[in-house]
């Protein structure tokens, strides 16, 4: 099942990360990442990890970006969003 393949990536890229492999590292987070887009947090803390040790800055700063934007702007956003529902309702 797809969550079983994004678990299987995800670890593959455990293991490439701890064998210092980043290049792999990152394809198999990006693969997790793809396989669940709801179970994202982790993979993409993983993720920017593997990019900074591999000195991919630009990758890093996106990914951290989406971090902040899935972590903070999004949630607020949708609570800000029933609570208007919620008064005009």
């Amino acid at each position: 099942s797809g969550s079983d393949l994004n678990l299987g990536w995800h670890v593959h890229g455990l293991v490439s990360k701890a064998n210092r492999d980043y290049e792999t590292a990152v394809k198999c987070y990006r693969m997790a990442s793809r396989l669940k887009p709801a179970d994202q947090q982790q993979i993409l803390r993983d993720l920017s990890m593997a990019q900074a040790q591999s000195r991919d800055w630009r990758g890093y700063t996106e990914t951290r970006h989406v971090c902040i934007l899935i972590t903070y702007f999004i949630p607020r956003c949708l609570s800000q969003s029933e609570l208007f529902l919620s008064e005009i309702a």
